[in-house]
């Protein structure tokens, strides 16, 4: 791929060892005025041009550590906005600083650290292949802010261990400088001129010279816990995760009788009117290290089917052309399998042991990434599901990309009665891309067999095919940007019967304190929901707004689907909509509220009125959070889902839940809590309290 932006590399400045740096964001060292700055920074939102505020970056190493110092000056005549917030929870409002580095240099990975003015902090690994920040991981690094009328600026003091690279490399790192601020626009600066909508970000980054070897960076952590835990009785527990770097580009992971419990609960779904499993997220720490190679476009690795093991073990290694992955071990669960079909997933539950193998590799350069993978599942002498898997993505240029994935999978199922019950499917993934100055399109391909299944993975529908095509037109109105599309799509069986055919044009406008409107029609669906059922026909209507209205509602983001909904219960057409809202308020310096509300309605035929719905499925939700500091804060969150269907009786849990936590990983990490959960057969209380410390 040409890169003709990337001629000129950055220089990384060695830190003089007779300088120790106070990490208290002032910059009043005389290093960091005397160093080579980034300096050349570009607008990006809500137009391409020059910044509307100075931004100056150092960066320098030494035998231990990554250093960055940068000072931000304020545009003139706006006020600045920025909170204590919890740990990867800054609000798309704030005012931040965000790093993208690459240290194994093949622009395929980065590590993410992204701070606001109060020196709240986020942080994680960004995917080229994806374009997607997973926040999940947790890096050790010291971060400090200071502020003044006419400004900000940070300290940033990050241990090398902490960096994944390859020490026998001699590529350049590269590094994605980028400021985000809202004020009447919301504004966006990088050190590069980068596009409004990018096929890829570390495609265009500045290279990192580095003039010198880095020493091997190696440690061994041992993080035992202890949890206390009440409910109809007292029980406890405990168990250890071991990290332990082998040199700069290896990791072993172990973890015995780990304790996975949801500290914090999941989004809550609406799930009423719906056919097939929802999934949720990974946030368990024994699976976050390597967690982006298991990443691929079919989702057959997601480490959330594993629900309860006795003990793991996992390699990973990171070199500057390959990544692999070996992960292993048990699952005490319930044993349910997650059984696809086309029109509704089901689980299948037994009653064996559960063992687990995947593995996973892949080939990198700055063009190009091929993959191989393999899971394993077995339930004693009750079955196994194994699948293998090809998936590449080819970056042709900056507009124009492909990525593809090819898969294979056995399933010996002896608990299934039939009579034979082995079997053989395949799946294959096709995504096209072209992102040009003006036009986007892009091609998607799917298809599933009847036999595919990937116990390891979330694939809760087969045995169909799809396609979607989607066309984009940008055009800039002064500081409004509009972007027109139409998207189609088509799914049939693998038959070829039909099971849904959509067209649906739209639009979304940008601009004024970084809302973003969009407006899309549906005027003819067609879509069948039963195998033996009718192919319906319906039309709906979208909307969809979010914007940051400033220092006290800082986000709010609302969604409308009107028109008509199917009706999964009925296999028929009703009037409908479903509605969701958000907003986040910063309730002072050190109190945040974050509410949510989702609600679907099915309406009879003849009343396109609220009056006697045939289904109403409600779900809130509020979290208050007191964010003491960076590290320390309480949380409560309170969960409500109602579901009334006509004839039937009403459904309505509650669940509230208490939450007090420090969070710091370099030594002590406390938990202690209380969650009551009402429902309309039982009560249920618990209390809890979990301590982890890591030894020295």
């Amino acid at each position: 791929m040409q890169t003709a932006l990337l001629t000129l590399a950055l220089q990384l400045s060695r830190w003089p060892a007779t300088t120790p740096l106070t990490v208290d964001g002032r910059l009043d060292e005389a290093f960091w005025q005397s160093a080579p700055a980034i300096t050349d920074f570009h607008q990006v939102l809500p137009e391409a041009g020059t910044p509307t505020a100075a931004t100056r970056v150092v960066i320098a190493v030494d035998e231990r550590y990554f250093y960055v110092g940068a000072a931000m000056l304020d545009p003139p005549g706006s006020a600045r906005l920025s909170n204590v917030s919890r740990r990867d929870h800054i609000p798309a409002s704030d005012d931040t600083l965000s790093l993208t580095l690459d240290p194994l240099g093949t622009r395929a990975l980065g590590q993410v650290f992204q701070v606001n003015p109060d020196c709240s902090t986020n942080d994680g690994f960004y995917k080229e292949a994806t374009l997607v920040t997973d926040y999940s991981a947790d890096f050790d690094f010291e971060a400090a802010c200071h502020k003044t009328d006419e400004g900000w600026s940070v300290e940033l003091k990050i241990p090398l261990e902490e960096l994944r690279f390859d020490q026998n490399s001699r590529k350049p790192w590269n590094i994605l400088v980028q400021r985000h601020f809202v004020r009447d626009m919301r504004y966006s600066l990088a050190n590069a001129p980068l596009p409004r909508d990018p096929l890829c970000l570390l495609c265009l980054a500045p290279s990192l010279d580095r003039q010198e070897a880095l020493p091997p960076q190696t440690f061994l952590r041992v993080t035992p816990y202890a949890l206390w835990r009440h409910t109809d009785q007292d029980t406890a527990s405990r168990g250890v995760d071991i990290k332990y770097r082998l040199d700069s580009s290896s990791y072993v992971d172990a973890t015995i009788n780990p304790d996975f419990s949801q500290v914090n609960l999941d989004e809550p779904q609406l799930s009423a009117n719906t056919r097939f499993a929802l999934s949720s997220p990974e946030n368990r720490p024994f699976f976050l290290e390597g967690a982006d190679i298991l990443e691929t476009p079919l989702k057959t690795m997601s480490t959330r089917s594993i629900v309860q093991p006795s003990w793991g073990m996992k390699y990973t290694r990171r070199l500057d052309g390959q990544d692999t992955m070996l992960l292993t071990g048990d699952d005490r669960s319930a044993n349910r399998i997650l059984i696809p079909g086309p029109y509704r997933s089901r689980y299948q539950t037994i009653n064996a042991r559960q063992k687990y193998w995947i593995g996973s590799t892949q080939w990198k350069n700055e063009d190009t990434q091929f993959g191989l993978s393999y899971t394993h599942r077995s339930y004693d002498e009750q079955g196994s599901n194994q699948t293998l898997g090809l998936t590449a993505l080819h970056l042709f240029s900056r507009e124009d990309s492909l990525r593809w994935q090819a898969i294979l999978s056995r399933s010996d199922d002896t608990w299934n009665p039939e009579p034979h019950h082995e079997s053989i499917g395949s799946a294959g993934f096709l995504l096209f891309q072209h992102k040009g100055e003006v036009w986007h399109s892009s091609l998607e391909l799917k298809s599933l067999g009847a036999d595919f299944r990937s116990d390891l993975g979330f694939n809760p529908r087969n045995d169909y095919r799809l396609g979607i095509l989607t066309q984009k037109l940008h055009q800039d109105l002064g500081s409004t940007h509009i972007v027109y599309y139409l998207r189609m799509t088509q799914k049939t069986e693998l038959s070829q019967r039909p099971m849904q055919i959509q067209n649906a044009p739209g639009l979304t406008l940008s601009g004024w304190l970084g809302a973003e409107l969009t407006l899309e029609t549906r005027p003819e669906t067609q879509e069948r929901i039963r195998e033996d059922g009718a192919l319906h026909r319906y039309q709906q209507h979208m909307a969809s707004l979010g914007l940051y209205p400033g220092s006290v509602v800082t986000w709010v983001q609302c969604d409308l689907t009107f028109g008509e909904r199917l009706d999964v219960t009925d296999d028929r057409v009703r009037p409908g909509r479903a509605e969701s809202c958000a907003v986040r308020l910063a309730l002072g310096p050190r109190i945040e509220w974050n509410a949510s509300f989702s609600q679907e309605k099915l309406l009879t035929e003849d009343a396109w009125n609220d009056k006697d719905p045939i289904l109403v499925n409600r779900v809130a939700r509020h979290l208050l959070v007191f964010p003491l500091t960076t590290r320390f804060s309480l949380r409560y969150i309170r969960q409500e889902e109602r579901t009334k269907r006509m004839e039937a009786a009403r459904e309505h849990t509650e669940i509230d839940s208490l939450n007090l936590s420090y969070e710091n990983t370099e030594t002590l990490t406390l938990h202690a809590g209380a969650t009551h959960s009402k429902g309309d057969a039982a009560t249920q209380r618990d209390y809890y309290l979990k301590v982890s410390a890591r030894l020295p």
